[in-house]
Parts: C-alpha cells; sequence; structure tokens
C-alpha cells in the first residue's frame, strides 16, 4: 500500500508541478522577449523545476565541489533520465538529449519548451547540424549539458566519451567543465542500477513507475575542480573521459 501511493502522490504532485510551470513560463514568455530576456527567462524556470523535481520524487542531492557557471559546457556520465532534473536544477542549463525525447509524454513538450538540442544518435550526417546550434549557443553565452558517451548506462563504468559534440568548445579553447552522478538506494530496495539508472532495454513507462514507488533515492553529483581547455576535440574528448572516470567513485 505504501509503495502505490507513493507512486500515485509523486506522480500526481509531479504534473501538477511541472504543468503549473510551464503555464508560468508561457504566461511570462511574450514579456521577457521583449525586454531581451527571453532565454535568462526559460534558464529560470527550467532550474526552478529541476529544484523541485528531486524532493518530489523523494531524491536527496549531495554535491561535492562547485557547479560552473551557467553560461559553459559541462559533461557528465549519464544514468537517468533523472539526471536531467538534477542538472537543470544545479546549472539551469539545457542539454543536448537524443531524438526520441522530443516523443515522451510531457517530457517531450519540456525538453522541447526548455530549448533542449536533439539529436539523431543512428544518424552521422545529424552531427553537423547539432555541432552548428551547439556552436551558436555559446555565441549567445547560453550554457548547456552534455553526456559524451552517447548513452545511459548501469553506473558501473564511465564508457568513453565520443568528441563530437566537443568540437565547438575545442574549436575556439573553450573551458569545460565536467562532473559525476551517481545514485544509490536504501537497504531493502532494488539496486539503483536496476531501479535508477535507466539502461538496455528496459522502457520508460515500466522504469518510471517503478522509480516512483522506491521510498527514497540519494544521488551525489561531483564536480571537477578545474576545467578543461584543448584544442584537439579528440584529446579533449579523452581528457574529460579520464577525469569524470577518476571522480566516479
Amino acid at each position: 500500500m505504501g509503495s502505490t501511493w507513493r507512486l500515485l502522490s509523486r506522480g500526481t504532485v509531479l504534473a501538477l508541478w511541472t504543468g503549473g510551470l510551464e503555464l508560468v513560463w508561457l504566461v511570462g514568455a511574450p514579456l521577457a522577449a521583449l525586454a531581451g530576456r527571453g532565454a535568462r527567462w526559460r534558464q529560470a524556470i527550467f532550474r526552478t523545476w529541476g529544484r523541485g523535481v528531486p524532493g518530489l520524487l523523494g531524491i536527496t542531492v549531495h554535491v561535492r565541489g562547485t557547479p560552473p557557471a551557467s553560461a559553459g559546457l559541462l559533461v557528465s556520465n549519464h544514468l537517468s533520465y533523472i539526471d536531467i532534473p538534477i542538472y537543470a536544477g544545479l546549472t539551469g542549463n539545457a542539454f543536448v538529449a537524443k531524438s526520441e525525447v522530443r516523443s515522451w509524454p510531457a517530457v517531450g513538450w519540456l525538453a522541447r519548451s526548455m530549448g533542449t538540442l536533439f539529436i539523431d544518435r543512428t544518424n552521422k550526417r545529424d552531427i553537423p547540424r547539432v555541432v552548428e546550434k551547439i556552436t551558436a549557443r555559446f555565441r549567445e553565452g547560453q550554457g548547456l549539458v552534455i553526456f559524451p558517451e552517447g548513452t545511459s548506462t548501469d553506473g558501473s563504468e564511465v564508457r568513453p566519451f565520443y568528441p563530437s559534440l566537443l568540437a565547438p568548445a575545442a574549436a575556439v579553447r573553450q573551458p569545460v567543465s565536467y562532473s559525476s552522478i551517481q545514485y544509490r538506494t536504501p537497504p531493502g530496495s532494488p539496486p539503483a542500477s536496476q531501479s535508477v539508472c535507466w539502461w538496455g532495454d528496459m522502457t520508460f513507462a515500466g522504469h518510471f513507475l517503478s522509480l516512483l514507488r522506491l521510498p527514497s533515492i540519494e544521488s551525489t553529483v561531483t564536480f571537477g575542480s578545474e576545467p578543461v581547455v584543448d584544442s584537439d576535440r579528440k584529446q579533449l574528448a579523452q581528457r574529460l573521459f579520464e577525469a569524470v572516470r577518476q571522480i566516479h567513485t
């Protein structure tokens, strides 16, 4: 009975929180655009949403180190769709996400509204388009979070980073911040690798309903002490991979 109540109550409150902030964003967006503050308004709404979601889902977030300034690039390992609200709350930055997210119920609408860049990872021809958009975001002084592993994992290891989406940062020698994210579940609950991490052939709906039933979740986000700079995208990817792997303990 307890797990069913958690599922219903958390699901309802999360929907109200998300829908309410979407309404606030839509009402304020025209005025923010007229004032030339459209991007800042969107970032503020996204950050507010991200700060609220963990508490609504029973997630306690522990932060080690200092989150980077919002106008920059942050790379991280990728474990779950829950990574997104956690990083949104800590940075307010938009994301680069796989194209399938665009069609997810509610989540897809939110992602589109909050400036997510979508990439078709099955089509290499889509990479130049996304790289161009990342470059444009840098010129506008907007921040992004990228998961260069290219997929989410069970958290047992950090996979090598793909360098393609790091090309804009390498081209202008922009400092790239890095971090690691991890999850834990309480004793007696399914391990985080199966219940929080979303990977392999897990379906979104089934996984999310099970996640809502968990008594609690602990997340630890560790930020690197110094950003990484390199003019070669492959070397930049390798250095960031090694740095994230080192703090992913």
